[in-house]
C-alpha cells in the first residue's frame, strides 16, 4: 500500500472523528471565552464571531503575533478580511482544507455549523502544533499537518506528522531562538517609538 494513501486515510479518519464530536457549540463557545476573555452573552455565535475580531484574537492568544493586524472597524470588507486572516492562520497551524469554512459561511451565516466544526478542529490542531500553549484544550489532537488529500481538487499531499522526539526538541529550540529574536525586535521597536 502507498504511504500517501495511508496518510490521506489518517487525515480523513481524524477529520471524520473531529467532525463527529464537533457538534457541541457550547464547548466551542466556552473554549473561545476562556482563551479570549470575551463573553458571547445573548448574541448568536454568528453575530458574536462575524467581525472576525474574536477569531483573530483567539489565534493570537494561542500563538502571539500570528495575525499582525486585526481590523477593528465596523466595515463589512474589513470584517471579512479578519475572517480570511483567521482562516489563513488556521492553515498555518496545520488545519486540513476539509476542516475549513468559507468566509460567507460565517459572514452571511450560510453555514455556521462549518464554522463551529472548524474552530473545534483548530482546538485539536493547537494541541499538536502549539505544545507551548498551556490554555484550555478542545477537540481531538490533530495527527496530520499540511494540505488535505481527501478532496480531489487538492493536488498537494498531506504530510503525516511523525513526531520524532529529537526533531521536536530541535524545532522547540529553533522556535525559542525565533521568539527571543522577536522579543528583542519588539523591545527595540518600543525604544525607537519613544
Amino acid at each position: 500500500p502507498n504511504s500517501m494513501d495511508d496518510e490521506a486515510a489518517a487525515v480523513a479518519d481524524w477529520d471524520q472523528k473531529s467532525k463527529r464530536s464537533a457538534n457541541n457549540e457550547q464547548d466551542v463557545v466556552q473554549w473561545i471565552e476562556a482563551i479570549v476573555g470575551s463573553v458571547k452573552g445573548d448574541t448568536t455565535v454568528a453575530e458574536w464571531l462575524k467581525s472576525g475580531i474574536i477569531l483573530c484574537n483567539l489565534v493570537n492568544a494561542i500563538q502571539p503575533g500570528l495575525i499582525r493586524t486585526v481590523n477593528q472597524q465596523n466595515v463589512p470588507f474589513k470584517q471579512m478580511e479578519n475572517i480570511t486572516k483567521f482562516l489563513n492562520a488556521a492553515r498555518d497551524l496545520g488545519l486540513p482544507e476539509s476542516s475549513m469554512f468559507d468566509t460567507p459561511d460565517l459572514y452571511e451565516e450560510k453555514n455556521v455549523d462549518s464554522v463551529i466544526t472548524c474552530i473545534y478542529a483548530l482546538g485539536g490542531a493547537v494541541q499538536t502544533v502549539c505544545p507551548e500553549f498551556t490554555g484550555p484544550k478542545l477537540g481531538i489532537p490533530l495527527i496530520a499537518k499540511g494540505k488535505d488529500v481527501t478532496k480531489p481538487k487538492s493536488k498537494t499531499s498531506s504530510h503525516l506528522l511523525h513526531l520524532d522526539p529529537e526533531q521536536v526538541a530541535s524545532m522547540r529550540e529553533e522556535l525559542e531562538t525565533l521568539r527571543e529574536g522577536h522579543a528583542r525586535l519588539q523591545e527595540e521597536n518600543v525604544i525607537l517609538r519613544k
